[in-house]
């Protein structure tokens, strides 16, 4: 392979390293380890370039073929993990956090009705200032 070009060398090479320490399935893994494999047939590794090239391209299609099936699982799975650690999400489990997730969304309408209320004579002060 002394006919590759260093930089191309040194790229596939850093993407090779850098899939190592990736947070990704070891079969999105395995995915990519093929393509950069490809990518060195491509280049000059093989004296068959062009069915190294359609290998490479077949490679590439199943890749991102994968790619779009698993996309809608990994969404499902963000959208799943926001729901359990967001309190947004959550429903309030008493009075008073139902009131204040209500102020908070809505503190316009939260001060006029305070003030609604306190002109009808509805809330009791105690006088603890």
């Amino acid at each position: 392979m002394s006919d590759l070009d260093p930089r191309l060398v040194s790229k596939i090479d850093a993407a090779k390293a850098e899939i190592a320490s990736a947070d990704i399935t070891e079969d999105r893994k395995d995915g990519f380890r093929d393509l950069l494999t490809q990518a060195y047939s491509c280049a000059n590794g093989t004296p068959d370039k062009v069915n190294a090239i359609a290998e490479t391209l077949s490679f590439l299609v199943v890749h991102s073929v994968r790619n779009e099936l698993r996309e809608g699982a990994r969404t499902q799975d963000a959208i799943n993990k926001c729901k359990l650690t967001c309190k947004s999400h959550s429903a309030p489990t008493s009075l008073r956090e139902f009131f204040g997730s209500i102020a908070a969304q809505y503190p316009i309408a939260a001060v006029l009705v305070l003030l609604w209320a306190a002109k009808e004579g509805l809330l009791k002060f105690t006088g603890v200032l």
